[in-house]
């Protein structure tokens, strides 16, 4: 399922069918749900799905934004592509961490 708003495209399956779908409407922003980086490091088609994703993206000029970061190893993922724009629980945790001193 992908949802279209203006200029910005939310992804939310890894259906290769609908992410290419998708991806033939005009937009500069990509955003990925969540649910698509879960259990990233265990699965290896979504791995794959993602890793093609980001490839398109770069190579078309789209920035991406990935919602849902909550562990380091997701990070790691997504620094090896040079995703730019993340957010997630992991932010806000390693933040409190920091401002408390740990």
């Amino acid at each position: 399922m992908a949802i279209f708003l203006y200029g910005l495209l939310i992804l939310k399956s890894t259906s290769q069918y609908a992410i290419y779908r998708a991806l033939s409407q005009p937009v500069k922003l990509v955003k990925i749900d969540a649910a698509l980086l879960r259990d990233i490091e265990h699965k290896k088609e979504k791995l794959q799905v993602l890793a093609h994703l980001f490839l398109f993206l770069e190579r078309n000029n789209r920035e991406l934004i990935v919602t849902g970061v909550e562990r380091p190893e997701q990070l790691h993922f997504l620094k090896n592509p040079d995703v730019r724009y993340a957010q997630g629980y992991y932010f806000i945790s390693s933040r409190n961490e920091q401002e408390n001193g740990g």
